[in-house]
């Protein structure tokens, strides 16, 4: 087969994922190419009628394929920008949302403003966004990420070591059996909260992402009593809880924590949903 131009790659690619309803064909062609290419989105435009390699072709067609059966572009590419850094990320890990990005920046508002924060837990870590972004802003400060998948934890490891973080630490082990001496300034967590019957009603590709980080089977708020119930062997006496939460869920979390003699407050993520929730001692 005679290779494309970039330009005849580009219009193939939007006309396959057209034909495969595959929303936005335009952006997911144009991030694949540049991905393949290694090109920036003007270079595969100011380099339209160059052609491709016959690899770079097979490997585009290849990717193509796996997009138009619903694949997230984020785990076909490999990588995605979070919180000023790259990570790595595969099926083993969920795909870090900008609302975690949102939870992130929540933290670091709180860290600058106390003089305080000398650790730090991060329950269900999986790629690590959460953890490595506050080592990469605060290196001072120690951080724990903990997650029941190793292969999530080794995901978090092959991160924080391409990024060169080293005040970071990863541990595989379930929450529920965790122990520790350490007492953390902060604990944080972006639990798996969808419920068992939302989760049946998911579009095909949040399917490939990993079960045990979206759903508790249940109804979504497991995780939340276990840190509620658990957290006061781990807290500091002016600790701060920070949880990521699904709609619908922050007064049914607050409710949980108030059982636990505990204090929360309800922040709105940038689309105006009650999307986290600040839990005080």
């Amino acid at each position: 087969m005679e290779c494309f131009t970039i330009k005849e790659a580009f219009k193939f690619g939007i006309d396959f994922l057209k034909i495969h309803n595959i929303e936005a064909p335009d952006i997911n062609t144009e991030m694949l190419l540049c991905w393949i290419l290694d090109l920036s989105r003007i270079e595969i435009r100011l380099k339209s009628n160059e052609i491709i390699t016959q690899n770079q072709q097979k490997r585009f067609i290849e990717a193509l394929e796996s997009r138009s059966n619903h694949k997230p572009l984020q785990y076909i590419i490999g990588k995605i920008d979070f919180y000023n850094i790259t990570l790595n990320i595969n099926e083993s890990v969920l795909i870090p949302r900008p609302e975690t990005e949102e939870l992130v920046q929540i933290i670091a508002n709180n860290i600058r403003t106390s003089n305080n924060i000398h650790n730090i837990l991060d329950i269900g870590t999986g790629s690590g966004c959460i953890s490595i972004a506050l080592g990469n802003e605060f290196p001072n400060i120690k951080i724990d990420g903990i997650d029941i998948s190793l292969a999530a934890i080794e995901c978090a490891n092959d991160n924080k070591n391409s990024l060169n973080i080293t005040n970071v630490n990863f541990i595989n082990t379930d929450f529920a059996d965790y122990k520790s001496d350490k007492k953390y300034d902060i604990i944080v967590s972006n639990p798996p909260y969808i419920s068992i019957d939302d989760y049946n009603k998911l579009d095909k590709e949040l399917f490939f992402e990993p079960k045990v980080a979206l759903t508790d089977n249940n109804d979504g708020l497991n995780f939340y009593r276990l840190i509620a119930k658990k957290s006061n062997e781990f807290l500091n006496q002016n600790g701060k809880i920070f949880l990521e939460c699904g709609i619908n869920q922050s007064k049914k979390i607050i409710s949980i924590f108030s059982k636990n003699k505990y204090e929360a407050q309800i922040i709105k993520d940038f689309s105006g949903i009650d999307r986290f929730v600040i839990v005080s001692m």
